[in-house]
């Protein structure tokens, strides 16, 4: 067999390989994170219904009720799936708040998504809550525009939601922080896209969570003076 052609098998071989060491690393990486978080909160590990490759830790923090969802998601490349994680805080309250990007000719299959079901729920609530020009280049769709005008005009939560802003690698704009019929929910995305948080921060230190979550249980209690209801 020509030298040639060994080198190229070895090399093939060689790439076969580290492609499964590095997905089975990964793989007992986030085991072990997960683990290191529901130890360290208290929380339970919880599998996700109708997804094998996904799971939650349920835990109470300063009397809320919280949860850290690790989803896997078909990536761009066949046979390599992302992993993003959203960290949940519920409040005593059931208003929704939705940002999306405004409207261009094309826009992407996500963000028409999210403003379809937003649409199909609460119809089109887009000319009824008034942003702030830092959020210019953002809809908000919402449940109760009353009290979203209110929560969206405090000047601490809109200094949270700003700085949750950002642009993914083709300039569209997106915000981390959403909040959905109560629950507070902050996005933790995939390494390798500069977007803010990154998941990466978590697997690296579980207890860097503690002030995401302190951040987000002060939106929560903001929330629930908007309902009359008092912070657990």
């Amino acid at each position: 067999m020509p030298i040639f052609l060994i080198i190229f098998l070895v090399v093939i071989l060689l790439g076969v390989g580290y492609t499964v060491y590095k997905k089975l690393a990964e793989k007992s990486d986030r085991k072990h994170y997960l683990g290191k978080l529901a130890y360290f909160f208290e929380g339970e590990m919880q599998s996700i219904p109708d997804n094998d490759h996904s799971k939650r830790v349920a835990f109470q923090y300063e009397g809320y009720e919280c949860s850290f969802e690790d989803i896997e998601v078909p990536g761009l490349q066949k046979g390599a799936p992302l992993n993003i994680a959203y960290l949940k805080v519920k409040a005593k309250s059931n208003l929704s708040v939705i940002f999306s990007e405004r409207a261009r000719t094309q826009i992407r299959s996500n963000a028409q998504s999210l403003e379809q079901v937003a649409l199909s729920r609460w119809g089109d609530t887009r000319a009824a809550v008034e942003l702030p020009k830092s959020l210019e280049d953002f809809h908000l769709y919402t449940n109760d525009p009353e009290r979203a005008t209110k929560f969206i005009n405090n000047p601490r939560i809109i200094k949270i939601i700003e700085d949750y802003k950002n642009r993914d690698s083709r300039g569209h704009p997106l915000i981390s922080l959403q909040v959905s019929d109560g629950a507070v929910v902050l996005e933790f995305h995939a390494p390798g896209g500069g977007l803010r948080p990154s998941i990466l921060e978590l697997q690296s230190n579980v207890t860097a969570l503690e002030d995401y979550l302190r951040e987000l249980i002060s939106v929560a209690e903001f929330l629930q003076t908007l309902t009359g209801e008092k912070s657990p």
